[in-house]
């Protein structure tokens, strides 16, 4: 453990390489020290060495037994993240490095502020489908309009429901109309209705600010955005689409729940907006 000491003081001065190299001695004396693996990469990311950061993650989350150290765990993730989003590679891995440390902690701001990274990668992405630029760059990223153009299901509107069923032997009991101005109850009877008539009363009673009102009783979850996405991308051509994204947006936990979300659904939805 004196390898390991040294090197958080050093660590506390400043002094990176010199904390870096007694963590490396100190893991190399015991390899299953994770928290010298996780503070050696701390090291690697104050001098933007983002592979061996990375590579200190992994080696210090394999040294952890699951679920003995979610404290450190969680802080690991989030540096692997840091060092994955420099890296500018693979943003499923990112992703998936942070919805694991957002497993453990639901509320570690510093996950939550990766997550926004993503967000707004997705989000730039989806927007700029006729520029092609390098992966991950926050200022710039884009995506080929091949790669977010999916074919959008141009049925009337009556024809779609998100949770229809297929079989047409299915009864379908009678659609009972939510009041308005819409609550979150009333938005829940709507994400779960089998009705086909339930897009039309979406989009001939429910205003935005109805939707905002329900959203901010209780948040949104990534279910309900999906639901939305899906309902958007059914009815390509209507004005209102903008309105519901905005209304989403606005909402609370809207960041974390786009992160959660079907990306797949939301670039289709986005597509169906005047926002594209």
């Amino acid at each position: 453990m004196e390898f390991k000491d040294e090197g958080n003081k050093l660590f506390k001065q400043g002094k990176w390489e010199s904390a870096a190299a007694m963590y490396a001695k100190a893991v190399e004396n015991d390899p299953t020290l994770s928290a010298a693996y996780s503070n050696k990469a701390a090291c690697s990311i104050h001098l933007k060495l983002w592979e061996t950061g990375n590579s200190d993650c992994n080696k210090a989350l394999e040294s952890i037994a699951k679920g003995s150290l979610p404290s450190l765990e969680t802080k690991v993730y989030w540096r692997k993240a840091v060092c994955l989003r420099h890296l500018h590679k693979d943003r499923q891995e990112w992703e998936e490095t942070v919805k694991l440390g957002l497993q453990l902690d639901p509320k570690n701001e510093k996950l939550l502020e990766e997550s926004m990274y993503i967000f707004t990668e997705i989000k730039n992405g989806a927007k700029n489908t006729e520029t092609q630029s390098a992966p991950l760059s926050k200022e710039d990223s884009t995506a080929s309009k091949d790669e977010i153009s999916t074919s959008i299901n141009s049925q009337n509107l009556t024809s779609v429901s998100h949770n229809s069923p297929t079989n047409s032997t299915v009864k379908s009991t009678k659609f009972i109309y939510p009041d308005l101005p819409l609550t979150y109850t009333g938005l829940l009877s709507l994400i779960r209705s089998t009705s086909p008539d339930v897009y039309n009363f979406w989009y001939t009673k429910v205003t935005k600010r109805d939707l905002m009102n329900a959203l901010s009783k209780a948040g949104v979850e990534p279910q309900t955005l999906d639901y939305l996405y899906e309902m958007i991308s059914a009815n390509p051509g209507n004005e209102r689409n903008s309105e519901f994204l905005e209304a989403v947006e606005s909402s609370p936990r809207f960041t974390i729940a786009q992160f959660m979300a079907n990306q797949e659904l939301y670039k289709r939805a986005l597509e169906c907006t005047s926002r594209k």
